[in-house]
């Protein structure tokens, strides 16, 4: 799927940003630590995510880089919320 893994990017970017997976001391992972284990766990080498990263919102529009939270709002949508009275 083309974009997947820029997309997965963004996704744990956004997820780490919302600080709230921490270490067992309950101190904060720095972000390349967390994209590496996230990325180990998923058997996807996120080891440059900070490139890729930065070249997705240099290059392209704020609606592009944000298109993956739209299609996780529609998906929780349609799987919870359809034909709910």
């Amino acid at each position: 799927m083309k974009g997947a893994k820029i997309d997965l990017i963004r996704i744990l970017n956004a997820l780490y940003e919302l600080k709230l997976i921490l270490k067992e001391n309950e101190q904060l992972l720095t972000k390349q630590e967390f994209m590496e284990a996230l990325g180990e766990f998923l058997g996807v080498d996120l080891s440059k995510y900070h490139s890729n990263l930065s070249q997705a919102l240099k290059n392209q529009p704020l609606e592009v880089n944000l298109k993956v939270f739209e299609k996780m709002k529609e998906a929780t949508q349609k799987a919870h919320y359809t034909n709910e009275n």
